[in-house]
């Protein structure tokens, strides 16, 4: 049975035969295709780093919106410690609730509004 090439420099529908040089040939030919038009090759995109890891937000201002100065003031001293600020939960009709995370990603707490550090809170956080 021939397979079919779909290949961006393809316009037509190639059929190659199955033994494992044509396909070798067909690989190679693809690739320079595809770095002839500009686009990325396969190794390319795939050695590119995931979009969807954690990625880290250098500005909190946005996150520290809305807490109280004891609580900035904790989180303050956290950061020296090496604790970030990751997210803050707004439930309706509540106060926020900021999360912070120490730098191996394993522990987290949540700050209080009297900015007590709660390392126990009533909710788990997923992986």
């Amino acid at each position: 049975m021939p397979i079919a090439c779909a290949a961006p420099a393809c316009d037509d529908v190639r059929t190659l035969p199955r033994s494992a040089s044509a396909l070798l040939i067909f690989h190679a030919i693809r690739e320079k295709a595809w770095a002839q038009s500009g686009s990325r090759t396969r190794e390319q995109a795939m050695s590119e780093r995931e979009r969807r890891s954690s990625i880290i937000q250098e500005d909190t201002s946005e996150l520290k919106a809305g807490l109280t100065p004891q609580q900035l003031a904790t989180l303050h001293t956290m950061e020296q410690f090496h604790w970030k600020l990751r997210f803050v939960r707004r439930p309706m009709f509540m106060a926020p609730i900021p999360v912070v995370f120490h730098r191996d990603g394993v522990r987290f707490a949540v700050l209080e509004e009297d900015g007590t550090i709660n390392e126990n809170p009533g909710f788990k956080i997923r992986p």
